[in-house]
Order: structure tokens, then C-alpha cells, then sequence
């Protein structure tokens, strides 16, 4: 059996700060005054005043709650309803909120405890609302003499495994430098200014974050394997190609605002650039017209030398070198209004050179955005497919 030395300490801290003064004589802060009894039911108060510290406290409870319930999900291997947890911790503090409870929230280090001695329902928390109750209605009293830095010290020792955390710094800047940035600038804000200023700047930095890394997000070519149905990354794979005119794009990544530049950016690298390539074409077009004209202004000892250097000119006719690019849209959850803009984009410019564009690993949501959207006026439905290899062999059977 355990040794409950946190009510031990309570009460020899309690006994020897009442005999000895230690308040009066020293200034130790105490407890103080404990009304006894429950107070009497009341509407609770609602003011405009309060709104910004009742947002960061109902965030606070429901992220510890769902964090400790995703820790014991997997320790006991059932399933945590989110809605429900919040259902749930809504009722009991919209009923504590008219007998001026302080809101309800987990208990990190009470959490572990009871889920380590194997508690299975809420009926562990009798004894602990029964002491709780017997402290308010009849001990609160005797416990006005207890030290806060006896309080102050529990508390410490309760959370003392949190503070552990920063042990994992090391092992955090090696996998994630991101969630890195998100702990130290979160714990350097709470430490510094205060706890919910630390809770907007862990948000803010979450949010951005998520917009860094969608920047940066990888993308690459894939070709498939000749003779076979396999696709492999062309960089990473020395292979023999089965249709060097056909590429396929992948983009790990959604398309909207923060990504669509860089997904037209990468394709074009990947690939070809092509209103560069129609500048080729065109400036390769002025360049026969002027040989025409200065070939009808001559004498005809002057048409072979002309005709020559048309020859020369037809020859450095640019060629297309792809005739289709698949668009692999496997990682494509979501697009925006920018998405689609660079999607008619790239369809428009490789269609002006002679290239079409293809969508392979199509979701249902993908197909969706593609009928309802303007995305439909430029691409036809024909070339979207829900398997890429689908779209690779129908690109492959066309001229």
C-alpha cells in the first residue's frame, strides 16, 4: 500500500506553521481563510470582460482531456469519441459554473496514477469527492494554517514529469525541428510573458508551420518501369523508361494559396517551361519570315546561299519533348480558388505547345472539384482517372 505522504506533509506542515506562528512571526504565506459549507446556488456571472480567459481555459481543458484519453486509448486499446469528451465536459461545467466550481479538467499526473493501479470507471473519484467534500464542510478550517509553499511544492512534484519533456529537446531538433520551434517558443512565452500569451503563440506557431512546411513540401517525377506496372521515383531509380514522352508529377502536398506558385514552379523544372518554349517557336517563325522576304529581294545568284540558310533555320526547329504530363493528385486533400487557377494554367500553357495534361490518383473530392468548379470548362472529364496506371496507358494509346 502506498504511503500518502502528501496528506503526511499537509499536516505536519499545517501543525508546525500553527504553533509557530510562522505567518505573524515570519510573513510565510498561508492558506488563509476557508469558508466552510457549499455556497448557495446562484446564475453565474456573464460579462464581456471574462470572454478572452474563458476561451484559453475551455482550450486548455479540452486539449489536456483529449490528450490524456489518446495516452490511455492506446495503453488499454479502446476508442475516445472527441465529441463525446467535449459533450461531457460541457455539461459538468455548465452545472459546477452555478455553485462557483472551478472549471473541470484532467489531471495529468492523477491521470497516470489511477490508470497504473488499473481504474477502469469514474467510481474512482468517490473517495476523493468524499474527502473533497469533508474538507469543505467541516476540515477547511484547520488547513488555514498550511503553507502555499507546502502547496506550491505538491504541485511541482505532480507535474515534475512534464517538465521531463525537456530531456526530448535533442531527440525533437533530430525529427521535427518544427515541433521544436512550436515547444521552445511556446514554453519561452509562458515563462516570460505569460500562460495565455504562451497558448496564442503555440497556436500562431502551429498555424504557421503548417504553412512553411506546405512550402517546402517535396516533389518529383515518376516513370514507369519498362515492362512492368511498377512506378518508381525517376531520381532515386536508375531504370529503363517505357515511355520517355509521358511524365508523371507528384506533389506531396494540397494545392491551395501557400503551395500553388511553388507546384507550377516545380512543374516547370520537372519538366519544361513552356511559354518559353513558345517564345522559341514563335522567335523561330520571325526568323522565316525574314528569310522569305530578303529571299524575293535578291537576284538569283544570291538563292543558293538564301536557301541555305533557311535549311539551317528549319533545323533548329524546337522540339516537344514530352507529349503528356500526369498529375499525380493522391496527395491533393484540398484546393482553394489559387489551386485551380494554376491548374487551368499549366492545362492552357502545355496545351498551346502540343502537351496534355492529365490527372491520375483522382479522390472523390478531386472529381468533384473538377465538375462543379471552372476547372471543368478547360479540362476534359476524359482526363481525369481514379488510378494513375489508368491514365498512363491511356495516355500511352493515344497520338
Amino acid at each position: 500500500m502506498p504511503i500518502p505522504i502528501d496528506i503526511i506533509l499537509v499536516v505536519v506542515a499545517t501543525i508546525i506553521s500553527y504553533f509557530a506562528k510562522l505567518h505573524d512571526t515570519f510573513g510565510v504565506g498561508v492558506v488563509g481563510e476557508i469558508p466552510p459549507g457549499l455556497p448557495t446556488p446562484e446564475l453565474p456571472r456573464v460579462s464581456v470582460d471574462i470572454l478572452g480567459h474563458s476561451v484559453v481555459v475551455g482550450f486548455i481543458v479540452f486539449v489536456l482531456t483529449i490528450s490524456m484519453a489518446r495516452l490511455c486509448e492506446v495503453k488499454h486499446g479502446y476508442s475516445v469519441d472527441d465529441n463525446q469528451e467535449l459533450v461531457a465536459y460541457g455539461i459538468a461545467n455548465l452545472g459546477g459554473s452555478f455553485f462557483s466550481c472551478f472549471p473541470s479538467c484532467v489531471a495529468p499526473p492523477r491521470t497516470v496514477i489511477l490508470s497504473t493501479m488499473g481504474a477502469k470507471t469514474t467510481l474512482n473519484g468517490i473517495v476523493s469527492a468524499i474527502f473533497v467534500l469533508l474538507v469543505i464542510m467541516f476540515i477547511g478550517k484547520y488547513l488555514e494554517s498550511a503553507p502555499k509553499a507546502v502547496l506550491a511544492v505538491m504541485i511541482i512534484v505532480a507535474v515534475k514529469n512534464l517538465l521531463y519533456q525537456f530531456k526530448e529537446l535533442p531527440k525533437l531538433w533530430r525529427v521535427n525541428r518544427y515541433d521544436f520551434v512550436i515547444f521552445v517558443g511556446t514554453v519561452l512565452c509562458g515563462v516570460l510573458i505569460d500562460f495565455p500569451y504562451a497558448l496564442y503563440v503555440g497556436v500562431l506557431l502551429c498555424l504557421l508551420t503548417v504553412v512553411v512546411q506546405s512550402q517546402n513540401s517535396s516533389s518529383y517525377t515518376i516513370r514507369k518501369v519498362e515492362q512492368e506496372d511498377r512506378l518508381l521515383e525517376q531520381k532515386t531509380h536508375d531504370i529503363p523508361l517505357s515511355n520517355s514522352k509521358i511524365v508523371i508529377f507528384r506533389m506531396e502536398s494540397s494545392l491551395y494559396f501557400a503551395t500553388a506558385d511553388q507546384f507550377v514552379k516545380e512543374l516547370y523544372k520537372a519538366t519544361f517551361n513552356p511559354k518559353a518554349f513558345r517564345k522559341q517557336q514563335d522567335k523561330h517563325l520571325e526568323n522565316n519570315v525574314e528569310i522569305n522576304i530578303n529571299q524575293s529581294e535578291n537576284n538569283g545568284k544570291n538563292d543558293e546561299r538564301m536557301s541555305l540558310s533557311k535549311t539551317n533555320y528549319e533545323n533548329e526547329i524546337p522540339v516537344v519533348p514530352l507529349t503528356h504530363i500526369i498529375i499525380d493528385c493522391s496527395s491533393m486533400n484540398y484546393i482553394d480558388m489559387n489551386g485551380m487557377k494554376a491548374l487551368i494554367q499549366i492545362n492552357s500553357e502545355y496545351k498551346q505547345v502540343g502537351v496534355t495534361i492529365m490527372f491520375g490518383n483522382c479522390t472523390n473530392f478531386m472529381k468533384t472539384f473538377t465538375e462543379k468548379s471552372d476547372l471543368s470548362e478547360t479540362v476534359d472529364i476524359q482526363n481525369v482517372y481514379s488510378d494513375i496506371l489508368d491514365a498512363y496507358f491511356a495516355a500511352t494509346h493515344r497520338k
